[in-house]
């Protein structure tokens, strides 16, 4: 059962990712399994280590249910934030790098994964922060420093494959 909790917790970010698609972006619901999935980011690769039940499949699944619930945040949050082009260029950048990374260490390693060091922790952090800061700081104040980040990120992972 212990061996159980940690993917549990990942495949239920899997499907709360999923059902932030059917609720209006930034309302209760969407906040609730918003935050939901974000905690359960953070928790499951904790209650692995703590119950002893790491595992490559574990791992794997982590990097899927991030794919999905940051491709259905995105489809979500992104059509509601006026970005100057620039920044949105910029995005798309950053998308493309990350998808080739993606994508070459699936034809490397056979395995969909995303690297998470700490240098990609801490923008994610940042990126996961960013919409619930949207009524207090202007977005691209917040958004500069993660696509800086981001960008460093995208490079070194290209570099280490």
């Amino acid at each position: 059962m212990k061996r159980n909790i940690a993917n549990a917790l990942t495949l239920s970010r899997i499907l709360c990712g999923v059902c932030l698609l059917f609720f209006d972006v930034f309302s209760l619901p969407f906040y609730i399994l918003y935050l939901f999935c974000g905690l359960s980011d953070m928790l499951d690769g904790f209650v692995a280590r703590k119950t002893k039940s790491v595992s490559e499949f574990g791992s794997k699944l982590d990097s899927i249910a991030d794919i999905v619930f940051l491709t259905c945040a995105s489809i979500k949050i992104l059509p509601e934030i006026n970005l100057p082009f620039w920044l949105w260029l910029w995005i798309l950048i950053i998308f493309v790098a990350k998808s080739i990374g993606i994508i070459l260490n699936f034809i490397k390693n056979k395995t969909i994964a995303i690297a998470h060091n700490k240098l990609n922790k801490a923008c994610g952090l940042l990126l996961f922060l960013m919409p619930l800061t949207f009524s207090f700081i202007k977005i691209e104040y917040s958004t500069i420093p993660i696509c800086i980040l981001a960008s460093i990120g995208a490079i070194r992972d290209l570099h280490n494959l």
